[in-house]
């Protein structure tokens, strides 16, 4: 039996290289997609590639809405 992961990546290491990545564009979100895929250390054709993944683009607007919340509260 498989375990589920995150994504519905192939392997670990690709889930792990996809938080990676996801966590480099939330706390960078001004900074260019190319630059992120560096950053994060993958391919910028990786990186396309995660951003067409619903999954993977679902976590990421959901993980923005969270820290939108969070610094509007403090705002307020």
């Amino acid at each position: 039996m498989s375990k589920e992961r995150m994504f519905n990546a192939f392997d670990d290491d690709t889930e792990a290289r996809m938080l990676q990545a996801l966590e480099v564009w939330l706390n960078n979100p001004l900074m260019r997609l190319d630059d992120v895929a560096k950053e994060a250390g993958i391919s910028p054709k990786t990186f396309y590639k995660y951003r067409q993944n619903s999954l993977f683009m679902e976590e990421y607007r959901r993980r923005q809405r969270e820290r939108f919340a969070a610094m509007e509260g403090k705002a307020i």
